[in-house]
């Protein structure tokens, strides 16, 4: 049996050897595995093509038997904007696991985050075996199955200090950078129930937080790429961005289907308390863009309980449509759905 040879980065992209990318995606990309749904393949063979470089800092940390690859980890950041990481894609051949080529990867891609400025990095997983090499190596549980790993900071007050208002912000078209701030963003705490209707992400003790590194990559497939391939301008990901790079709101217009209801997409949005008298900025750039691309009417589903976000809704001239009562049920709390139509 071949030992490991060197463990090393691997930057992806054109100018990599096509041999080793072709060998490195067959390692990672396993579709009997549940875990491995499209979004993440369509992350993943992204990433290592090198389509994300203009905008993203991706980083394969490899370990190598010879020509073949034994192991692999992940993380990836924003282009320029470092301190914030999403950390995945972590897997070992069958025949060499138990013999801490796991960690080895995992202490050499934290020592790369932490020495490009990289301070805060999240990533997923149900996995008790990872769970307990992850918490050796520095991460803690954060929310659900979400653990955090900071390089230096106050546990307890981070997301406050992170998410605190530092200034207007701007908003901008999403992209596929913005991966590792998007998971931030949507995994923090939040008092909101409905966190993006279309995606089904919900905040609740009865609801674990199951959604981390997927979370970017759905928005883009469902509110962008899916639309575009059938011709549609209509959906999309619009982001709010501080002056400190960091991204504290984000809005989805989603079609709930490319035929029939094409015309009529579902918008919702999150927002960062400290700016959420921003979030109606926010949402007219995306209604505007939307309206633009063909949409005839946007309707914004949201929970009875999401007082705030109802009153956004109506500052940017949502009108309420229907009421679907106990629409929404989590453990033992059942909250009404109000559907909002613009215009």
């Amino acid at each position: 049996m071949d030992i490991v040879t060197r463990i090393e980065s691997f930057d992806p992209g054109p100018v990599a050897s096509a041999a080793e990318r072709a060998a490195l995606r067959e390692l990672i990309v396993q579709p009997a595995a549940p875990w491995f749904s499209e979004v993440e393949r369509r992350h993943v063979e992204g990433a290592l093509s090198g389509e994300f470089g203009a905008v993203a800092r991706d980083r394969f940390w490899v370990a190598w038997a010879g020509a073949e690859p034994i192991a692999n980890i992940y993380f990836g950041t924003a282009a320029g904007a470092p301190e914030i990481g999403l950390l995945g894609f972590a897997i070992t051949a069958p025949d060499y696991r138990g013999r801490g080529i796991g960690g080895l990867l995992l202490r050499a891609a934290l020592a790369d985050f932490t020495t490009a400025g990289g301070v805060c990095m999240h990533l997923a997983t149900g996995n008790p075996t990872a769970h307990h090499l992850y918490a050796r190596c520095g991460f803690r549980d954060y929310r659900g199955h979400v653990m955090r790993y900071l390089a230096d900071g106050d546990w307890e007050g981070f997301d406050r200090a992170f998410f605190a208002d530092c200034g207007p912000g701007q908003v901008r078209r999403g992209h596929w950078g913005d991966a590792a701030r998007i998971a931030m963003l949507y995994a923090a705490p939040h008092p909101w129930f409905v966190r993006d209707y279309a995606e089904r992400l919900y905040n609740h003790p009865a609801i674990p937080q199951t959604r981390c590194a997927s979370i970017l990559p759905a928005l883009m497939i469902n509110t962008t790429e899916r639309p575009a391939q059938a011709g549609l301008d209509i959906g999309g990901l619009w982001v709010l961005e501080n002056p400190a790079r960091r991204l504290v709101g984000a809005a989805t217009v989603t079609p709930p289907d490319l035929s029939a209801q094409a015309h009529a997409p579902i918008i919702d949005f999150l927002v960062a308390p400290a700016y959420v008298d921003q979030a109606p900025g926010l949402l007219t750039a995306a209604l505007a863009a939307s309206r633009s691309g063909g949409a005839e009417c946007v309707r914004g589903c949201v929970a009875a309980c999401d007082h705030d976000k109802i009153e956004i809704l109506r500052q940017v001239g949502f009108r309420h449509e229907a009421t679907l009562a106990g629409q929404l049920k989590a453990g033992c709390d059942r909250f009404d759905l109000h559907i909002y139509t613009f215009p």
